[in-house]
């Protein structure tokens, strides 16, 4: 098999972070919908029943604490997933290589992991500032730095799985 991608990078905790708001988009939204839905209820009371000091300063203290809710809980995510991956490597550098073929792609890890993605089964990519992050059967998140190709480019690999039929977002 020939390779026509080459990707490697060495995971850091502002790369964990990138990584981590991708992957909880869903709660991200989830979230702010909630905020939403909540910062409702005092408007509507205000509308309806009159100007109330006390609900009103009720309902700002409880939507800034979702809000600091909502960056703890990011927060936590990120930090439990790099030190998920420092144990995972005996907190060793973790260098995450990616060697992309025209069937699939084979994904190692310093640790010794290795996975094959195939491409009829990647479920979307989204491309962040640093990142392409490949979604693989909804399940894991395989990230490619954009920066780090030491065989092709970044604007090349997305054509190629544009042509693969990947949705690149």
């Amino acid at each position: 098999m020939e390779t026509l991608f080459e990707n490697q990078f060495t995971l850091t905790q502002e790369d964990a972070r990138e990584i981590t708001k991708v992957g909880a988009q869903g709660y991200r939204r989830f979230s702010l919908m909630l905020i939403f839905l909540c910062s409702l209820f005092p408007i509507y009371y205000v509308v309806v029943w009159g100007l109330d000091g006390y609900v009103i300063t009720t309902w700002v203290i409880v939507l800034a604490w979702l809000f600091i809710l909502r960056a703890q809980v990011l927060r936590k995510q990120t930090t439990n997933f790099y030190r998920q991956q420092l144990v995972l490597h005996n907190h060793n550098p973790i260098v995450k290589t990616t060697t992309m073929f025209d069937e699939c792609m084979e994904v190692y890890s310093s640790n010794g992991a290795k996975l094959t993605v195939h491409y009829d089964q990647i479920t979307f990519v989204k491309k962040t500032a640093h990142f392409m992050i490949i979604f693989y059967e909804k399940a894991v998140i395989v990230p490619v730095k954009q920066s780090e190709f030491s065989k092709g480019t970044p604007e090349e690999f997305e054509s190629f799985l544009l042509k693969k039929g990947v949705k690149v977002k």
